[in-house]
């Protein structure tokens, strides 16, 4: 009897160890499973990343490129196309002239315009004052250039400037506009004895320039 009981014991005990081991077994080969459908997940969806961001790939690709066409078509439109040139060509034409105008009526308008002057250079002046004028169309002004201090021994230089108005001299009748080829007479006297002029006789050659004349004085006639 006990050996039955004993027997019958180690028989329960090596099925329960078997199916223990038979559980143990199962729970591995569940986890593996999932372990390589975890592994299949994960390589399926690297796959659709990387499939994705090839895709994305090739169509930032196929935008450049169609970016570079059109810019190329573009161009070459430009350089093609007669009507645009030319439509560039006549608006440059337009603001050329545009700027000619406004040019020219800045010129016009130019106040020193609006007289004629002259420079009348008096050389060798020593200790005498001397009477410079300028005579034109019977107009006539004059100005006197003091002589040097009695310490000054050597000739000096000075320039004297006349500004006669262009137009019709409204107080004067019968006086025309000043222009070219009108001619006008400069001297230079001694403030003392003003009958005995030096002078020159000159036309009018520019009404944009100044005249420019010089007199010597050491030519003044005692």
């Amino acid at each position: 009897m006990n050996k039955l009981t004993a027997v019958i014991t180690l028989g329960m005990i090596a099925i329960a160890i078997l199916g223990t081991a038979t559980m143990i077994e199962t729970k591995s080969v569940q986890a593996d499973s999932k372990q390589a459908d975890s592994k299949q997940a994960d390589s399926k969806q690297a796959d659709s990343k990387q499939a994705d961001s090839k895709q994305a790939d090739s169509k930032q690709a196929i935008l450049s490129t169609q970016k570079v066409k059109s810019t190329q078509i573009s161009q070459a439109l430009m350089i093609v196309d007669p009507f645009i040139t030319a439509a560039n060509q006549n608006t440059n034409t337009q603001t050329l002239q545009t700027t000619q105008a406004q040019s020219s009526q800045t010129q016009t308008s130019n106040p020193l315009l609006d007289e004629e002057e002259f420079d009348i250079t008096v050389t060798n002046i020593k200790n005498s004052d001397i009477k410079v004028s300028i005579t034109i169309d019977g107009l006539k002004n004059s100005t006197i250039i003091p002589g040097n201090p009695p310490n000054i021994t050597l000739p000096t230089t000075k320039v004297v400037v006349f500004k006669f108005d262009r137009h019709e001299n409204a107080g004067t009748t019968g006086v025309l506009p000043i222009k070219l080829g009108d001619e006008y007479t400069p001297c230079i006297a001694f403030s003392n004895n003003e009958d005995k002029a030096s002078c020159l006789r000159a036309s009018i050659d520019s009404i944009t320039q100044p005249q420019k004349k010089a007199l010597d004085a050491n030519y003044i006639p005692f």
